[in-house]
């Protein structure tokens, strides 16, 4: 599985800045969910790159992605970041048979 046109996975992480417990809380909620719809408008339009899924846990919300260029996204993740004033950090890694991706499936 994967597809060979989006070889690389990055992992664009935002911290939960207001949890209770380490769950976040509504507005914060809120506010990451706006964070995605934005990520998800400025990445795909040219089909550079695919939102592949969101993990959320231990403080972090991160929004996977797979792309084929990878220099495109990082400057449009610093817009988004300079937008919300949050700092979001990237990881990417080569991941052309979407491995990552597979192994967070449930059945």
């Amino acid at each position: 599985m994967g597809h060979t046109g989006y070889p690389r996975l990055v992992k664009i992480v935002a911290a939960n800045k207001k949890s209770i417990g380490g769950i976040p809380t509504p507005r914060e909620e809120q506010a990451l969910g706006d964070i995605e719809n934005a990520l998800v408008a400025s990445l795909e339009p040219k089909n550079e790159s695919l939102f592949a899924g969101v993990v959320t846990g231990f403080g972090v919300k991160e929004f996977d992605f797979y792309t084929s260029n990878e220099t495109s996204l990082r400057e449009k993740v610093k817009t988004i970041e300079k937008r919300f004033k949050r700092p979001l950090s990237i990881e990417a890694s080569d991941d052309p048979q979407w491995d990552y991706f597979l192994g967070l499936k449930t059945d």
